[in-house]
C-alpha cells in the first residue's frame, strides 16, 4: 500500500485521538498554569507526557510532579554563595555513580567566610552524614520515608516508591528534589556537541543555558518503598551492589527543564511520531522486557533523530517514514548496547536496565516492525488505532466492528480529563501552616495578621500591577479569605456585617473567581439574607453559563456528548482561571460556613498510636475544602429552599446529582476523579436529607466514607441522621 496514503491517514487518526496541535497546547497550558499557581512557597513542576502533550486517553499517563525544597541552596562555587543561605556544594568524585553527585554542607566559620565541612556533626544526623572522604553531605534519604508515612496515614492511602518517585494515587507521582541554578560541566554537553545545526534552534539553546538543574534521590533497580497500614510502619527494600550508607550520599542530576524546552520545540508531526513509537513500545516491546525499556529512552531516540535528519522530512505525508527513522535510531542504540543521554555527558540509559540477551531480542522485534513497513500499526489496540486506520483506509481486516468515537467527542473527553485533574492548592492553607509551625496555634488575630502581611508583601512584589492571571488569583484568594475572616468575627460577636466588609467582598470579586463569589454568597446564607445570596448566585450563573454550555462538567458523570465543542479550548482556559480554584474555609471563618459544612472542620479521626501523624494531620484539617461547582449548586439548593422556590431548588438538585459517584464508578483502588469527592458526596447526602429521603442520604454518606475512611465528616452525618431517625420513632 502507498506509504503516503498510510501516512496521511495515520496523521488524521492521531488528530482524532487528541494528538493535535490544539490539544497538545491545551495540555501544556494546563500543566504550566497549575505549576505557576502551586508554586506559592515552593517551586512545583509537572514533567512527563502530560506536560509535553505526548499522551492520549488510552495511554492513561501519570502526572509526574516535582517539588523543590525552598530552604536549601545548592551551588558550584563557594565564593558565589550568600553566607545567610543554607548552602551546599555540588561535588563529583571518581566514586560518584553515573549521573550522580554529593551535596556537601557549607558552614560559616566567621561573619564573612564559609567553608565546605568535613567530619561529623552529631546534632545534624541523620539529615547529614559523612561520605568515604569524611565530607559532611546531605543524605538523599533524609526526608524518606517519615513525611511520606505521616502523609499516607493521614489520608488513608497506601504509598509506594518507584525509584525516586512517590506514588500515593494511581495517576500521580511525586518526586522531592533540591535545585541548583547552575549547570555543571556534565550537563553542558548539549551546547558543545557537534550537530547539523537546524535543531535544537539557537534560541532554544540560549534559553536552555539559563535553566536550573534538579537533584533527587537516585532510583536503583528493584528499590521499593511501602507503608504497612495495619502496623503503621514504613519499609525500604534496596537490592543493589552498593551499601545503603553509600547510596544515601548520592543525588541524581536531572535536566528536566532543558528536556521540556526541547520537547516544546518539536512540531506536530514530530510529536505524532513520538506518540506512535510509544504505542509500539507499550504493545510490542513491553511484553518482552516490561518497563525496563522506558519511554524516556524513546524520547532520547526521537531527539537524536530530529537532530540528525533534515527538517523537510517531517511532514504529514511522510509520517510513516519519520516513525521508521525513530525506530531505526533505537535499534542502533540497542545494537551498540549504549543509549546516550541527550543533555548529560557519559551516561548510558541502558545501564542496569536491560539484560545482555534482551538487546538482541528487542532488535529482532523492532526489525520485524520495520520490515513490515509499520503494518503492525493495524493491530494496535490502544485508542483503537488499528480500527481507526482500517476505517480511514477502507480496509476489511475481519476484526470486530466497534463504534469509534469521533474527534469532537474525543476532544470533549480530553478537556474533561484535563480540567478534572487540574489541582490548585490554596495559598491560604500554606499561610495557616506557617503560623501553626511558628506559634503552635492559629488564632483569629494571628491568621488576620498573616493574611494582611502576605497581601502587603504580594502587592509590593507586584508593585500594584497584576502581571499574570495567577497573580490575580493569588491576591483575590487572600483578600477574600481576609474579608471572610473579618465577617466571621463580626458574626461571632453577634454584630451586623458592616458595609465596609461588604465593600471588601465586592473588591475581591474583580477577577471573577468562582470561589470568591461563593464565599460571599455563603456569608449571606449564614446571616439568613437569602435574597442577597440569590443575587450573588445569579451573578455567578451569568458568568459561568457560557462555560457550562460548552464544557463537560469536570468530576461529573455527565456524558461527553451533551455539550457543544465550539471554542472548547478557549472556554477550557477560562474555566481553569475562574472555576478550578476550590472553595477553602479556614476554621477561623467558621461563622461564614453553612452549618452542615462545619462538620468538615471536626472531621479528623487519627490513629491513636500515631503521634507524629496527629501533628501532620493538624496542618491538613481544621478547614473545609470543596470543589467550586458542586458547592455552587449546593448553595443554590439551600437558597431556593429557603425562598420557597421548588422549581429552582429542583434544578439545583438535578445539577449537583451529576457529581454523584458510587463505588462502581471509582473502583476500590483508584481515587475518585473529583479532588474533594468525599465532601461533594456529603453535600449531595445533605440535599437528600433536606428532601426527606434518608435512605439515599445514608447511601451517599457511606460512599463518601469509602472514598476516604479517615478524616471524613460522613461519620458524623451518619451518626446524627441515625440518631434523628431513632428519636423520631421513639
Amino acid at each position: 500500500m502507498d506509504r503516503t496514503a498510510i501516512s496521511l491517514a495515520l496523521s488524521v487518526v492521531m488528530d482524532d485521538i487528541g494528538v493535535s496541535e490544539e490539544m497538545i497546547k491545551l495540555r501544556r497550558h494546563m500543566c504550566l498554569f497549575q505549576e505557576s499557581f502551586n508554586s506559592w512557597k515552593e517551586a512545583t513542576y509537572i514533567f512527563g507526557s502530560q506536560s509535553e502533550g505526548s499522551t492520549t486517553l488510552g495511554m492513561e499517563s501519570d502526572f509526574d510532579t516535582l517539588r523543590c525544597n525552598g530552604t536549601r541552596h545548592v551551588g558550584l562555587d563557594v565564593s558565589k554563595m550568600r553566607i545567610e543561605d543554607m548552602n551546599h556544594l555540588l561535588v563529583r568524585t571518581p566514586f560518584s555513580l553515573p549521573q550522580c553527585c554529593s551535596l556537601q554542607v557549607v558552614i560559616p566559620i566567621t561573619e564573612t567566610d564559609q567553608v565546605p565541612w568535613f567530619g561529623r556533626i552529631p546534632r545534624l544526623e541523620p539529615t547529614y552524614i559523612t561520605d568515604e572522604d569524611e565530607r559532611l553531605v546531605l543524605s538523599s534519604w533524609a526526608e524518606h520515608p517519615n513525611n511520606t508515612t505521616y502523609f499516607c496515614s493521614a489520608i488513608d492511602r497506601n504509598v509506594e516508591y518507584h525509584g525516586p518517585a512517590l506514588t500515593v494515587f494511581e495517576n500521580r507521582d511525586i518526586v522531592l528534589a533540591e535545585r541548583c541554578k547552575q549547570l555543571p560541566d556534565d550537563c553542558k554537553i548539549i551546547f558543545s556537541r557537534s550537530r547539523p545545526g537546524h535543531w535544537p534552534r539557537s534560541a532554544t539553546l540560549e534559553e536552555a543555558k539559563h535553566c536550573e538543574m534538579f537533584l533527587n534521590k537516585p532510583g536503583f533497580k528493584s528499590n521499593d518503598f511501602g507503608f504497612n497500614e495495619k502496623r503503621h510502619y514504613g519499609f525500604i527494600l534496596v537490592q543493589s551492589s552498593y551499601p545503603i550508607s553509600f547510596l544515601a550520599t548520592q543525588w541524581r542530576m536531572s535536566t528536566n527543564l532543558i528536556e521540556r524546552l526541547l520537547m516544546f520545540d518539536l512540531n506536530a508531526v514530530q510529536m505524532k511520531a513520538y506518540v506512535i513509537t510509544k504505542m509500539i513500545k507499550k504493545e510490542h516491546l513491553k511484553l518482552a522486557v516490561g518497563d525496563r525499556l522506558s519511554t524516556f529512552q524513546f524520547k532520547t531516540a526521537l531527539m537524536f533523530t530530529v537532530e540528525q535528519t533534515p527538517p523537510e522530512i517531517w511532514t504529514e505525508d511522510n509520517l510513516v517514514q519519520c516513525v521508521v527513522k525513530c525506530l531505526t535510531t533505537m535499534k542502533r542504540f540497542l545494537k551498540r548496547r549504549y543509549c546516550p543521554h541527550y543533555t548529560i555527558a557519559a551516561i548510558n540509559l541502558f545501564a542496569d536496565k536491560l539484560m545482555l540477551h534482551e538487546f538482541q531480542l528487542l532488535q529482532n522485534i523492532i526489525s520485524d516492525v520495520l520490515e513490515t513497513c509499520l503494518n503492525d500499526i493495524f493491530p494496535l489496540k490502544m485508542d483503537d488505532i488499528g480500527e481507526r486506520m482500517a476505517a480511514a483506509l477502507s480496509l476489511n481486516l475481519h476484526t470486530k466492528i466497534i463504534q469509534l468515537t469521533q474527534r469532537n467527542e474525543n476532544e470533549r473527553a480530553i478537556v474533561k480529563s484535563i480540567l478534572t485533574h487540574l489541582v490548585l492548592c490554596s495559598p491560604v492553607r500554606l499561610i495557616k501552616d506557617e503560623i501553626r509551625r511558628k506559634h503552635n496555634t492559629c488564632s483569629d488575630k494571628l491568621m488576620e495578621k498573616g493574611l494582611v502581611s502576605a497581601i502587603k508583601c504580594f502587592k509590593f512584589c507586584l508593585q500594584d500591577s497584576i502581571k499574570t492571571s495567577v497573580d490575580g488569583l493569588w491576591l483575590q484568594t487572600l483578600q477574600s479569605t481576609l474579608t471572610s475572616l473579618k465577617a466571621s468575627v463580626a458574626i461571632g460577636k453577634q454584630k451586623k456585617v458592616s458595609q465596609k466588609i461588604i465593600n471588601l467582598y465586592e473588591i475581591s470579586l474583580y477577577t471573577g473567581t468562582l470561589a470568591c463569589y461563593l464565599k460571599y454568597a455563603s456569608m449571606f446564607i449564614c446571616t439568613e439574607q437569602y435574597r442577597r445570596s440569590a443575587s450573588v448566585l445569579a451573578d455567578i450563573e451569568e458568568q459561568i453559563k457560557p462555560l457550562l454550555e460548552v464544557l463537560p462538567l469536570p468530576g461529573s458523570t455527565e456524558q461527553h456528548d451533551t455539550r457543544s465543542s465550539k471554542d472548547i479550548t478557549k472556554y477550557a482556559k477560562q474555566y481553569m482561571e475562574k472555576v478550578s480554584m476550590p472553595v477553602v474555609f479556614m476554621f477561623n471563618e467558621n461563622n461564614c460556613v453553612p452549618d452542615f459544612l462545619e462538620y468538615e472542620i471536626h472531621a479528623a479521626t487519627i490513629p491513636a498510636n500515631s503521634e507524629f501523624t496527629r501533628d501532620y494531620v493538624s496542618t491538613m484539617k481544621n478547614d473545609v475544602a470543596a470543589d467550586a461547582l458542586p458547592y455552587f449548586f449546593y448553595l443554590k439548593f439551600i437558597t431556593f429552599k429557603q425562598l420557597g422556590q421548588p422549581v429552582l431548588q429542583k434544578a439545583a438538585f438535578d445539577n449537583i446529582l451529576k457529581f454523584r459517584r458510587t463505588k462502581e464508578l471509582f473502583g476500590t483502588t483508584r481515587r475518585p476523579l473529583a479532588r474533594y469527592g468525599s465532601t461533594t458526596m456529603n453535600l449531595i447526602g445533605h440535599c437528600w436529607e433536606m428532601n426527606y429521603n434518608y435512605l439515599e442520604a445514608v447511601k451517599d454518606y457511606m460512599y463518601a466514607q469509602e472514598m476516604n475512611p479517615h478524616n471524613n465528616a460522613a461519620s458524623w452525618h451518619i451518626f446524627v441522621l441515625v440518631g434523628r431517625c431513632l428519636a423520631n420513632t421513639a
